[in-house]
């Protein structure tokens, strides 16, 4: 089980990250790479952003969203492995 949830945790890690990469710079929405970033991202941080919003900074917003997830994510990481 800690194998896989390492796995697990690695990879949905960089898919955040590219994630809020790309949300940096201009790609093409529609194309098939993004589409399933996006469906394999979302549904967990939609609730996640939801319950926080989006930080203001001035003129600018913020989704912490992906930063809660990747902590929530190390968090329970570190739990399976005290436990096994």
């Amino acid at each position: 089980m800690r194998i896989a949830f390492d796995l697990f945790y690695n990879i949905f890690s960089w898919l955040l990250i590219f994630r809020v990469i790309l949300s940096f710079i201009s790609v093409d929405q529609s194309s098939p790479g993004v589409k399933l970033l996006y469906q394999l991202t979302e549904p967990v941080l939609a609730p996640i952003r939801n319950a926080f919003g989006l930080l203001q900074v001035g003129s600018i917003a913020l989704d912490v969203a992906p930063i809660v997830v990747l902590i929530l994510l190390d968090v329970l990481r570190r739990l399976i492995f005290l436990v096994v």
